[in-house]
């Protein structure tokens, strides 16, 4: 136990200081990581489709295996912080490829919509709804290395502004390369140790090389199925808070008619109850809430059915 390790004799560990300290610590603990639903993608599909062949021969490479966790917002002046690590999806890379390909194939729903505010559910949101191709800047901090992603003419380099910041406050001295150059096989990574995936600005994800292994017979031999999504999180969709049956697709924000400073709505609730004649009922914002297992306003049923059909269409 954590409590262990402080410096005191055990006669003092009935202390009330003592206990709320290692209870701080267990919350802050990184030993924990949940990995709650997790679905596993563990099949090759060479009989699937005729035109993948298998190019690859046992021990000719290595297979790692990397997670990724979930982001979230953390304050160290938090106490009893209730978030934790949470699985978001396991990505099986070979040796040769590039940290680009690894960048491609990773899932976040900050790739899919902007949060920007809107005036009505009706709006027309599409020029929403390509978030990467807007914002196409991202960078892997790994081993005191920003590996950027530059192929886009409006790319920027995440890392300047850190490694300067790093050098007035003598943090360390870090390096920045281009993630298209860099393979796997040429990083020697710590297994089990987090490193970072930056994008969308301050979408922070906790990255971790779990393990690898030579290519064997069992595994997949095709070369065009790596990069593959392995195993993700299945997760569940947010529901609507007025009526609890349809998917939420709208955030709601500071508006006295309802009893949380934000709330989530599907879109009949949004208009039957914060519109009339299409126009607002007071004063709030409103802003589109992108839901990666639902397009259009479905039932809790229809919801729950969607998750595995496009989970399973991400691998």
């Amino acid at each position: 136990m954590i409590l262990n390790k402080l410096p005191f004799s055990g006669q003092n560990s009935d202390l009330q200081v003592l206990k709320q300290k290692t209870k701080i610590e267990e919350v802050r603990s990184c030993e924990k990581l949940l990995f709650m639903n997790k679905e596993n993608f563990h099949y090759c599909v060479l009989e699937k489709d005729k035109n993948i062949q298998a190019d690859l021969m046992p021990g000719s490479d290595f297979v790692m295996n990397i997670y990724l966790y979930k982001p979230f917002s953390y304050s160290f002046l938090t106490k009893n912080y209730p978030e934790k690590f949470r699985f978001s999806q396991e990505i099986q890379m070979l040796g040769k490829n590039t940290l680009t390909e690894l960048r491609d194939i990773i899932n976040c729903i900050s790739d899919t919509g902007l949060q920007a505010e809107v005036d009505s559910p009706t709006s027309d949101i599409s020029h929403l709804q390509k978030a990467k191709e807007k914002y196409p800047s991202a960078s892997f901090f790994i081993d005191g290395v920003f590996y950027n992603d530059m192929r886009s003419p409006r790319a920027i380099d995440y890392s300047e502004e850190i490694i300067k910041w790093a050098e007035n406050r003598k943090v360390g001295t870090f390096t920045s390369a281009d993630m298209q150059t860099i393979r796997l096989n040429s990083l020697s990574p710590r297994f089990g140790y987090p490193y970072v995936y930056l994008h969308q600005g301050d979408c922070e994800h906790i990255m971790v090389f779990a393990d690898a292994h030579i290519l064997t017979a069992n595994d997949c031999l095709s070369s065009q199925l790596y990069p593959r999504m392995y195993a993700m999180n299945r997760g569940v969709s947010v529901m609507c808070y007025m009526c609890n049956i349809h998917a939420a697709q709208w955030l709601i924000k500071h508006y006295a008619r309802l009893p949380q400073e934000t709330t989530f709505l599907c879109t009949k609730c949004t208009q039957s109850y914060c519109y009339k004649g299409g126009e607002k009922i007071g004063e709030f914002k409103l802003y589109p809430l992108f839901n990666k297992f639902v397009d259009t306003c479905v039932t809790a049923e229809e919801s729950r059915t969607s998750c595995s059909a496009v989970s399973a269409s991400v691998s």
